[in-house]
């Protein structure tokens, strides 16, 4: 298993794993009741199954099939999202905490200051 987190332009991305960490220890310290978990999950499929466009269904159906996304998968998702506790959520955090411990990271930049960490350019 792995954890991807990326960013986008990013002028310190360093700087923006590091954040990412500290808000996973963050969110630990947070107490998440099963009722915020359920308000979310009720926020989330609202905005997810909301009317669309003909074109954004278009747009949905061709990325589906060229992903090889089948309703199936889709109903599956939803099943799983659902059955989501705030125990599940937690235990999660715990992961993602314990893997940033345990794991070496890699930043793919283009160009960057340096400000103190060790940088190995990758001749490519």
């Amino acid at each position: 298993d792995c954890i991807i987190f990326s960013s986008y332009r990013d002028p310190n991305p360093i700087k923006s794993k590091d954040l990412f960490y500290e808000s996973i220890k963050e969110a630990l310290n947070i107490q998440i009741t099963q009722k915020d978990v359920d308000m979310i999950k009720t926020s989330r499929f609202g905005k997810l199954n909301a009317p669309m466009s003909p074109l954004n269904k278009g747009v949905t159906q061709l990325i589906r099939r060229l992903t090889c996304i089948t309703n199936e998968d889709i109903k599956n998702n939803w099943k799983i999202f659902f059955e989501v506790t705030s125990e599940d959520i937690k235990e999660t955090l715990k992961l993602y905490e314990q893997s940033f411990k345990d794991t070496k990271t890699a930043v793919i930049f283009n160009k960057f200051e340096e400000n103190g960490r060790k940088i190995i350019t990758l001749g490519l």
